[in-house]
């Protein structure tokens, strides 16, 4: 394992003095990017893409790092990748979305890190203090709000367009080739004509309406997430879901048909994430535990009152969380998710899956470090030379470990 770390280490060497640039652009005040609000839909968000690759290349590092017995890179990763997931984002829904994959990245280097007994008291709690600032279901609302004002920029042109114009705007929001690129012929451009002179006044009036319905719609969805939200802190979180509309979403129009559905899972999609964070805050807790003692606890009980003021309680049903010892070094922490049935934590554990429909999120430390799989590393100057003539990968002299 400590051959694989300094792989992986050699290979980001030549990037240490951009990632140390990177350090020092996350530790300025103004860290967001400058969003083209004018252009709504059209509005290019080319940063979301590079943010989440840095937070790969952070957890890679972090966990080379931790295979080779350096803390010290290990959290500095780990801390860089938590900053990351935090720079540059907005209210925007996408924003979001990429934000929470990014803290989910980062916490594989946490596990690594946990793995291999990596860190000190002081670097666990400085990751916890991180994870805790996070409260993504929180979020949500905002995000509503920010993509009902990106969509009113969307459609306000629409009640200034001619008829064929807004046609041609609202057929950009799905796949149809625009009727601007469209063939036309001298015909077709006369009906256009006419059809804008007839038709036009009577369009925005409609479009006008649509919006009205959609902004119902918005509003609607905005006070149910909020309603959600106030419920998640008093009452378990499989039990709690966003109220349906009153009527179904097409009911509001075509406008809230186009763009609200794509909404409608963000809340869910907060509580999920946010429920493996608080996963990851309960196993740092039995980490700092075990560099006290050199075992885990045989329950989570015994985490109280030094580490903790009462049990931890799973946010998803109300109850402890699942907890099982394995030997002295390894664990496995899980909950029996929103099924509420306990299927051993085998859902996202890293030890198979229990079946379709399974949802056990957990948190698995191995008793002892699995040993390395076999595996071969290519060269890539020997790409061509390795291939047959048809196509296939001939025998490899690549070097195996």
């Amino acid at each position: 394992w400590p051959e694989v770390g300094r792989i992986i280490s050699a290979h980001f060497e030549p990037a240490a003095g951009a990632t140390r640039q990177l350090e020092e652009a996350l530790a300025r005040p103004y860290d967001h990017y400058p969003f083209q609000w004018d252009l709504a839909f059209e509005m290019l968000l080319p940063h979301l893409a590079t943010l989440k690759a840095f937070s790969f290349n952070a957890t890679h590092q972090s966990q080379a790092a931790s295979l080779q017995g350096n803390s010290a890179d290990a959290f500095r990763y780990i801390r860089l990748g938590l900053t990351l997931s935090q720079a540059g984002d907005s209210d925007l829904l996408i924003s979001r979305l990429v934000q929470f994959a990014q803290s989910i990245i980062t916490l594989n280097a946490v596990r690594t890190a946990q793995q291999f007994h990596s860190g000190t008291d002081a670097q666990w709690q400085a990751v916890a203090q991180q994870l805790e600032a996070l409260d993504y279901p929180s979020l949500i609302s905002a995000s509503l709000s920010t993509e009902r004002i990106l969509a009113q920029s969307a459609v306000q042109p629409l009640l200034e367009a001619t008829f064929v114009d807004s046609l041609e705007r609202i057929n950009q929001l799905g796949t149809t080739l625009p009727l601007s690129q469209q063939s036309s012929s001298e015909i077709e451009t006369a009906l256009r004509t006419l059809l804008n002179g007839v038709v036009s006044s009577h369009s925005r009036a409609t479009i006008a309406k649509n919006w009205r319905l959609a902004l119902e719609a918005y509003q609607g969805m905005i006070d149910n997430v909020d309603a959600a939200n106030q419920r998640a802190a008093s009452q378990p979180w499989n039990q709690n879901s966003v109220a349906a509309l009153p009527k179904p979403i097409k009911a509001y129009g075509i406008l809230a048909a186009l763009m609200l559905p794509a909404l409608e899972k963000a809340f869910d999609k907060a509580i999920e994430t946010q429920h493996q964070i608080d996963l990851a805050e309960v196993a740092i807790t039995l980490e700092r535990y075990y560099l006290v003692h050199h075992r885990y606890p045989e329950a989570l009980s015994d985490l109280t009152p030094a580490y903790m003021e009462k049990e931890p309680l799973d946010p998803m049903t109300g109850e402890p969380w699942q907890y099982q010892r394995e030997g002295n070094r390894g664990f496995l922490l899980y909950s029996v998710g929103k099924n509420g049935r306990d299927e051993q934590g085998n859902y996202r554990a890293g030890r198979g899956s229990s079946g379709k429909g399974a949802d056990d999120r957990a948190w698995f430390i191995h008793s002892e470090v699995p040993p390395l799989p076999e595996f071969t590393i290519p060269d890539p100057g020997d790409r061509k030379a390795s291939e047959k003539d048809d196509g296939e990968p001939a025998e490899s002299s690549d070097t195996q470990l």
